[in-house]
């Protein structure tokens, strides 16, 4: 059993999720989602100056892990590099790999803790795991047939409202369980979000304007617009630009910001400095 790891120059911030379909399509010897970089081939000198490749040790050395913890010869290319290790050397490597692709600007990928990492610290966790994900688009599946049966077992005097909520579910759903659908049926949930909030607000001002604010457990046209700025605002932004704003509220749960990794003259200068 071996450990493995990859490195590639991060383009741009993929999530943990994209970067395992990225690392396995380069196993796959699909290299269309990484660039060339000079930085690459720094990091792969660097690594094996210290540890050379399993084809070139002396007959000496052949079974020294300490020397060369490879298991296999290191899969290199310009765009990326794939390490496979003795299980015995796992930590070590780890630690040192690691290391090295922070220096170079490099993003690592760890398929056995399904994890990506990047130079400045930050990793592609986004603010639901896949796991909770699958739960959450379970019970929106849930109750979105919850609504449809208890309207057509028992008619309410609102089925627009009632089959409305189950189409809400319907598209929670789609955004946990399809990536190819996620996009638009996350616009879409923002969009009704925002409208919502803009009804409320207008059915409250044209109901009763002047009612007396008795807190924010009671329907009045100032929670409407606390709720329309907290909630709608952020909705009308998801459903413009397809992702939730920096500004919105719990914003570092939905944050993807793009990695801005090194430039080629910092690696260089970090190369004269070692």
């Amino acid at each position: 059993m071996s450990f493995d790891l990859g490195v590639w120059y991060p383009q741009k911030r993929i999530c943990d999720e994209e970067a395992r379909e990225l690392y396995v399509r380069l196993c796959d010897g699909d290299t269309s989602g990484v660039v060339p970089h000079p930085a690459i081939d720094e990091f792969y000198a660097e690594l094996t100056a210290g540890h050379p490749e399993i084809d070139t040790i002396p007959e000496g050395k052949i079974g020294d892990h300490d020397y060369c913890p490879w298991s296999c010869k290191l899969d290199h290319s310009r765009g990326y590099v794939i390490m496979s290790c003795v299980w015995s050397k796992a930590t070590y490597v780890k630690q040192l790999v690691q290391s090295l692709a922070r220096k170079y600007g490099l993003a690592l990928y760890d398929p056995q803790a399904d994890e990506v990492l990047y130079p400045d610290g930050s990793t592609g966790k986004t603010g639901m795991s896949g796991g909770a994900r699958r739960i959450l688009g379970s019970f929106a599946l849930l109750f979105a047939a919850i609504f449809v049966y208890s309207e057509q077992l028992g008619p309410s005097k609102a089925p627009v409202l009632v089959y409305g909520l189950a189409v809400f579910c319907g598209l929670i759903a789609v955004a946990c369980f399809s990536r190819t659908w996620r996009g638009p049926a996350v616009r879409i949930i923002g969009l009704i979000v925002f409208l919502a909030y803009v009804s409320y607000l207008v059915y409250e001002l044209l109901r009763e304007p002047a009612k007396p604010y008795a807190g924010r457990s009671e329907p009045h046209w100032l929670n409407a617009t606390m709720g329309l700025i907290v909630f709608g605002l952020p909705g009308l932004y998801v459903a413009v630009q397809g992702k939730y704003p920096a500004w919105g509220r719990g914003a570092k749960a939905f944050s993807r910001e793009v990695v801005s990794p090194p430039d080629e003259e910092s690696h260089q200068d970090d190369g004269r400095k070692s």
